[in-house]
């Protein structure tokens, strides 16, 4: 119930922004175009390129021309018909997510835009697919993040593990000065070295990116925190 409900506060939002009823967005009974099913749910799922074809039906009597897609995720590729979508004919579109380096829950939605040509409403309007996903780590970095405190220097390690065989890490890259990484002899541990005197500025957030021989996680990114020493 709360997961329907939050598809429609989405769907209210998007259509506010185009002009369009949030029931045609969502493929109701107010659109000319219809979806097979709005949504998809590949489950849990390692990282790596996912695919998903939808099946939009027009259920008009004028021919569809279809305007573009809107998507919320730079992560998925789609490509719609190049010709208009007769009376009663079906088309599929076929979407891809690059799912590589995410990890837990992720959610991909895409507006397919149209308008219905010869119709007395010839005004653009969108459906909305939803691509869902949870991703499980292959390569997992313990800790997941790390905290230094402002004025203190010090070494903090961390360990790479994977449940793939004879996957390890292949470098440590810092984006501050202040921070120093150290990758161990065999890959699968290395060091980050914090160093309070090059470190200028008030409380705040830094990556540490860490490359790795699993093509589809390359590179896998831990928050570095600075702040300020925590009370007794």
């Amino acid at each position: 119930m709360r997961k329907h409900l939050s598809l429609i506060v989405v769907a209210i939002a998007m259509a506010a922004s185009l002009g369009l009823s949030a029931l045609a967005l969502l493929g109701g009974s107010a659109g000319a175009l219809v979806v097979d099913a709005n949504e998809h749910d590949f489950g849990t799922v390692k990282p790596g390129e996912l695919s998903h074809t939808f099946r939009l039906t027009n259920r008009t009597r004028h021919s569809i021309e279809f305007r573009g897609i809107v998507k919320s995720c730079g992560c998925t590729e789609a490509s719609l018909p190049a010709r208009p979508l007769g009376p009663s004919e079906s088309t599929a579109v076929r979407c891809v997510v690059d799912a590589r380096g995410r990890r837990g829950k992720f959610v991909s939605f895409l507006r397919i835009m149209y308008r219905e040509v010869g119709g007395q409403d010839g005004e653009q309007q969108a459906v909305m697919c939803i691509l869902r996903a949870k991703v499980d780590a292959v390569v997992s970095i313990e800790p997941p993040d790390v905290e230094f405190t402002l004025g203190r220097s010090e070494t903090k390690r961390f360990q790479v593990t994977s449940s793939e065989p004879g996957v390890k890490a292949k470098a440590v890259r810092c984006d501050h000065a202040a921070l120093e990484a150290q990758l161990g002899g065999d890959g699968l541990s290395f060091e980050i070295a914090f160093d309070a005197s090059r470190w200028k500025d008030n409380e705040g957030t830094v990556s540490v990116d860490v490359e790795t021989s699993w093509e589809p996680e390359k590179v896998i990114r831990v928050p570095a925190r600075i702040v300020r020493q925590h009370d007794e």
